[in-house]
């Protein structure tokens, strides 16, 4: 595996072009079996709508949940309520065995507890290996679940995923600006932000050469598969450039914890909100499939949840597929339930797409607007008519 280093108060950059057991980095991390270590998604956004939802349950105080697994963070978040069901979906094992790492974690471990397991923190490396064995065992998990043993025991699960890597190599190739991204994750006045970054400057110029590099076409399908990138409407590294400057133009960078993952690779004050929580003895029921979105929906009896959350799947399909999908989605609601999806960088016309469901424009502009997590360009939320 990459060679790595830590400085800058524990951000993780790769060493350049490191070659080990015959390979680039971007081979070493298309190896690992995690796609995403940590959801790229603000789970206040699911929160609120999932309250607004259970507002209206007069009868039926507690709701129903159907949604993406991916690392589990909004999952993490979501578990406090008083559902009657949260049943995770994933393609990927792993990825559901990291949300039952987590959802464990929110049983045994204190806030401090996780942020040190999960690499957040420092902690001694045969500590972290004997936490992470008993939690395993516990959980039925085997060791190898999320991958190399030994690269969760040295970096903690949550940075050991193929987008955390990326995103490590993008820290690399900005190396020699650490001292300027410091001071910028440091900021509250969006005007100097936007200053810093401005393609003309120093750190803007470096910044675009960087992202260009990670966000390398053929380097994504190696890392995430043609399907992830196929309906692309540009260029991933013109998108992401695009955003992270969006971002910086519209927000304090001191209050964003997305912008401080991806940039320092640590968190600086604010963290996501689940590993803030108490610990708690009890979590509602939880439900896992592993498999793809549209396969389970097809299994889910009708009108039967109260918020069906789909990340940004719609991205990877056709249209023919996005509308078979959200018409069984819209089948499987409950009257008055609410969807919600993420458009990362695709073509996809979401709200012109024949289904029973309104989209509330108001609702998911006003929503992607508070939304901290700047990788998407479109949030849609609606309601079954």
């Amino acid at each position: 595996m990459p060679d790595a280093t830590r400085c800058k108060g524990e951000a993780v950059l790769w060493k350049p072009n490191q070659k080990t057991d015959g390979g680039t980095w971007v081979e070493d991390t298309s190896k690992l079996k995690l796609a995403f270590a940590q959801v790229r998604e603000d789970p206040l956004v699911d929160q609120s709508l999932l309250e607004m939802v259970l507002s209206h349950r007069r009868r039926r105080p507690s709701g129903r949940v159907l949604m993406i697994a991916s690392g589990g963070e909004t999952a993490a978040l979501l578990s406090k309520f008083p559902l009657e069901e949260l049943h995770l979906v994933d393609l990927n094992p792993a990825q559901l065995d990291l949300c039952k790492l987590k959802l464990h974690l929110l049983n045994v471990a204190t806030p401090a507890g996780r942020l040190a397991l999960l690499g957040h923190r420092p902690m001694p490396v045969r500590q972290r290996a004997e936490r992470l064995k008993s939690c395993f065992q516990s959980l039925g998990l085997a060791p190898d679940a999320l991958g190399p043993f030994d690269l969760m025991a040295e970096w903690g699960p949550d940075f050991c995923g193929r987008y955390e890597w990326l995103f490590a190599r993008l820290r690399y190739l900005l190396a020699e600006h650490a001292d300027e991204l410091e001071l910028l994750m440091s900021l509250g006045d969006v005007d100097r932000q936007t200053a810093m970054v401005a393609p003309e400057t120093p750190l803007g110029t470096a910044l675009d050469r960087a992202m260009r590099s990670v966000m390398d076409l053929e380097t994504l399908v190696k890392l995430f598969g043609a399907e992830a990138t196929s309906n692309r409407r540009q260029p991933f590294a013109e998108h992401f450039l695009e955003q992270t400057r969006a971002a910086l133009a519209s927000g304090p960078a001191c209050e964003n914890p997305y912008l401080h993952q991806i940039f320092l690779g640590r968190f600086r004050v604010v963290r996501w909100p689940w590993l803030e929580q108490p610990r708690t003895r009890s979590i509602c029921p939880i439900r896992y499939s592993c498999g793809a979105m549209n396969d389970v929906l097809w299994g889910q009896p009708d009108s039967y949840f109260d918020l069906i959350h789909l990340s940004n799947i719609l991205d990877w399909i056709s249209p023919s597929q996005a509308e078979a999908l959200l018409l069984d989605a819209a089948r499987c609601l409950m009257p008055g339930g609410r969807i919600v999806i993420r458009q990362l960088n695709s073509c996809l016309d979401i709200p012109s797409l024949p289904t029973d469901i309104r989209w509330d424009r108001r609702l998911s502009a006003d929503l992607h607007q508070l939304d901290r997590s700047f990788f998407y360009r479109s949030l849609h939320v609606g309601t079954l008519a």
